[in-house]
């Protein structure tokens, strides 16, 4: 009986908020945000109303060059330091949310999108909108 009720009580859990979607840099270290945002404006089911044609959005490209991770026993003190900048969890680059930093990853949060840099000697390029 307590395992029926225990799955019973799973189901009454309310829906988790919207999980993030995540976007991870391609073979040459590119992560475009600007392409997935915009990919978000179009509706859902099609409407015949709707203008089609939008002008592409300006996008610029920024470079993140990671050159030290140092994590300690607590993550919340972990600090990298990007483009000769020290940053930690919490701190905002470019309009981005630091939100996690790994000795082999960084995550980066900006409107509902997570962003997963690997830490590596090449710099990864990031495309953001320009607003």
């Amino acid at each position: 009986m307590r395992g029926i009720a225990l799955i019973l009580g799973l189901l009454a859990l309310p829906a988790r908020a919207e999980d993030p979607r995540l976007i991870r840099a391609d073979a040459a270290g590119v992560l475009d945000l600007a392409a997935a945002q915009q990919a978000e404006t179009f509706d859902e089911l099609p409407n015949p109303f709707r203008v089609r044609y939008r002008p592409a959005a300006p996008v610029r490209e920024v470079t993140l060059t990671i050159r030290a991770v140092a994590v300690p026993a607590r993550p919340q003190a972990a600090t990298v330091l990007i483009n000769g900048r020290l940053y930690s969890p919490g701190d905002t680059w470019e309009g981005l949310s630091l939100t996690r930093i790994d000795p082999e990853m960084l995550e980066l949060s900006a409107e509902g999108f997570l962003l997963q840099v690997p830490v590596e000697g090449r710099p990864a390029t990031i495309r953001l909108l320009t607003r």
